[in-house]
């Protein structure tokens, strides 16, 4: 399991299903956003790690009251698991 790229498709997931509830296209939103419509398509397909400024864009966009709802999905799904690998690391002490 590769969970950065995990992250990135369920953000881009979430993009898609709010964009098509709102029935939107890429290219209108990418508009509203103020993001190109190609790096909005990366997006949704979990191509790319969008920064936290595109996805506020977007959430804007979107008209979402809260930028943070794009990742609770990811956060009930994934955070417990880079927490199980941060257990798995250790640090020497010098």
């Amino acid at each position: 399991m590769d969970l950065h790229n995990d992250l990135h498709e369920i953000i881009g997931k979430y993009i898609r299903k709010e964009r098509k509830l709102q029935k939107l296209t890429i290219e209108e939103l990418a508009e509203l956003a103020g993001v190109d419509h190609t790096h909005l398509g990366n997006i949704e397909r979990g191509g790319v790690n969008p920064t936290i400024v595109t996805l506020f864009k977007i959430a804007a966009g979107l008209n979402l009251n809260d930028p943070f709802v794009m990742l609770t999905e990811a956060n009930n799904k994934l955070y417990p698991l880079f927490q199980e690998e941060v257990k798995k690391r250790t640090i020497k002490k010098r």
